[in-house]
């Protein structure tokens, strides 16, 4: 750390001595009290005593003062401990509200699947810009009859497009089904 030296001033205010390296709280002390001093010239001027110190010459004190501060504690890192839990959670919190808001934009083209007739046309759910959503195309089903005879494959191959993980490969045909009908919003029957 460079040495730390008190600014000048033409108020005639002495100086506080020069600050240790770390700084310790007496020199905290004679820092603030010179600043303090160099706020009170500019009281007593008014009073008609010697001339005051200037604003510059104040604020040169008070950077001056908070220097000694800083370099009291030179191992301090900038952020306590609980920050970084904090952080993360605030991270966890702006990924949350984006899923929020990504999913209040497909809720209606749910809705929509959900009261679709077995052979009436879905929408794609994954796929909504604007509030709108194009119709659900192959490799997906397209009706919710469709779905009810698709294979595993055909499930396989459904599940990935929707972004859906990957079950493992014991998994029941009608199981398949269930987790493409969940994301695109309708029931089998």
């Amino acid at each position: 750390m460079a040495a730390l030296i008190p600014p000048q001033n033409a108020a005639g205010v002495p100086l506080p001595p020069l600050p240790a390296n770390p700084a310790s709280l007496a020199d905290i002390k004679n820092a603030k009290g010179y600043l303090d001093r160099l706020c009170a010239s500019k009281l007593a001027a008014s009073m008609g005593n010697p001339p005051p110190a200037t604003d510059e010459e104040i604020g040169a004190a008070g950077a001056y003062t908070t220097a000694v501060i800083s370099s009291h504690s030179p191992a301090y890192n900038g952020a306590p401990a609980y920050a970084a839990d904090l952080i993360h959670n605030i991270l966890q919190i702006q990924q949350d509200v984006t899923y929020m808001r990504h999913r209040s934009d497909e809720l209606p083209v749910l809705l929509v699947n959900s009261h679709a007739v077995n052979r009436g046309r879905l929408l794609n759910p994954t796929a909504v810009a604007n509030g709108c959503a194009p119709l659900l195309d192959v490799p997906n089903p397209r009706t919710r009859e469709d779905l009810s005879y698709f294979t595993a494959d055909q499930c396989a191959a459904s599940a990935a497009n929707l972004g859906l993980p990957a079950l493992p490969a014991e998994t029941p045909l009608l199981e398949r089904r269930r987790q493409i009908a969940a994301r695109i919003g309708v029931t089998l029957l």
